[in-house]
């Protein structure tokens, strides 16, 4: 049996202990890094064992080991590409058309240094634009050695 009350309390003594410097963030950072690649491993196989064993039970809803487990479509996909309806690649073609346009105005505005005049060649309309306002977070990559 899984103790989730267990991880909690651990969670909660690990922070008391990083917040009065009695062990390295940076090692906790590694630490859990290696923990995320782990459980995504496990997870993998753990959803679809979990969902097999789940079907087993003959009903789309009931309670195992204090929770509700409920059987249940997660992630419908669709894939258009053999319905061969026009509309629909004239559309997206189009799509793509403006994303590549909408790509090439960001990088001009990101490469304009302050107030700038421009003439739109629609409208013929003069205006000012600005370059975008630009924010960071700081903080730190981890790669595991292989």
């Amino acid at each position: 049996m899984i103790v989730i009350d267990g991880c909690i309390v651990g969670a909660s003594e690990l922070v008391r202990q990083l917040q009065e410097d009695e062990i390295s963030a940076l090692d906790v950072k590694i630490a859990l890094k290696q923990m995320e690649v782990a459980i995504e491993q496990v997870k993998k196989v753990a959803d679809r064992m979990a969902a097999d064993e789940a079907a087993k039970q003959g009903e789309r809803s009931f309670m195992h080991n204090g929770a509700r487990i409920e059987l249940a479509e997660l992630g419908t996909k669709y894939d258009f590409t053999p319905c061969g309806y026009p509309p629909l690649a004239r559309i997206e073609s189009s799509m793509k058309e403006y994303g590549e346009q909408a790509k090439a105005a960001q990088a001009w505005l990101k490469s304009i240094k302050g107030k700038t005049e421009y003439i739109d060649p629609e409208t013929g309309e003069m205006c000012e634009v600005y370059p975008p306002i630009k924010t960071s977070t700081t903080g730190i990559k981890i790669t595991l050695a292989k």
